[in-house]
């Protein structure tokens, strides 16, 4: 295909440009942050750069302390802050672990409409969900590969279900429309599980990108859809290594 050449317009170069982006959810105690962190050693052991970056309220220390991840871990404590941490980490860092997303959004609120409030009447709406997106945009930028990792809640998806009150569906534990609306901002989301097997009363993990109707989760990147959870090992090092396999048998 003939390259457009228009004086003073300059063109994206996708390959050279695209950002790798992944979200992981789950439930409390299903291995969210064994996860991160296992992602750290996976891109660490490929020579790649980590930035571990640790929002207000989140405690991760002790899965840092296991895997030995504190030189790489900084921890922000509002919107500035982290909006500097991005400026400076840009260009020189090459895969960014946020944990979690839920802290930016806290964050970002804070910032648009007063620390510590919800947004109570809906003219809050407009400044909170601008602010999280402007905040989303300067840690998606700032990185070739983002990664986040949030809680889980159930949401109303007032896109396909406009009318219905009662939550319909597995999200991100993000508030109103952002709950569903965070699948725009990454190229690929998994649902996190770890249930206790009842035959064997082994706990089993693993992790869903496979597009479901009561959960949040895609791969956008992919050719071929996945239509299988990928079973994790649970407490073990090498599971985000199954993941980008998982995620290589279904490109080309």
């Amino acid at each position: 295909m003939a390259a457009l050449n228009i004086p003073g317009v300059k063109f994206v170069n996708p390959k050279s440009e695209v950002n790798h982006s992944y979200g992981i959810y789950g439930h409390f105690n299903t291995g969210k942050t064994h996860l991160m962190a296992d992602a750290a050693m996976y891109y660490m052991d490929k020579g790649m750069s980590v930035i571990y970056v640790i929002t207000p309220e989140e405690d991760p220390m002790a899965t840092l302390e296991k895997f030995d991840l504190g030189q790489i871990a900084v921890q922000v404590e509002d919107g500035k802050e982290f909006e500097s941490l991005m400026g400076k980490i840009k260009g020189k860092v090459d895969v960014c672990i946020l944990d979690s997303i839920k802290g930016m959004n806290r964050m970002a609120m804070d910032k648009a409409i007063g620390k510590d409030r919800y947004p109570a009447e809906s003219k809050d709406w407009g400044p909170a969900h601008d602010a999280f997106s402007s905040l989303a945009g300067v840690w998606k930028r700032a990185t070739p590969i983002s990664i986040f990792v949030c809680p889980a809640d159930r949401s109303s998806d007032s896109f396909t279900n406009p009318n219905q009150k009662t939550p319909n569906l597995i999200t991100c534990d993000l508030p109103g429309k952002m709950a569903a609306g965070i699948q725009g901002l990454v190229s690929h989301i998994g649902y996190l599980t770890a249930e206790r097997n009842s035959k064997t009363g082994q706990r089993e993990r693993e992790v869903t990108f496979v597009p479901e109707k009561h959960l949040l989760s895609c791969a956008r990147s992919l050719t071929r859809e996945m239509t299988e959870s990928i079973k994790l090992d649970l407490g073990k090092e090498g599971n985000w290594a199954k993941i980008m396999e998982a995620f290589d048998e279904h490109r080309g």
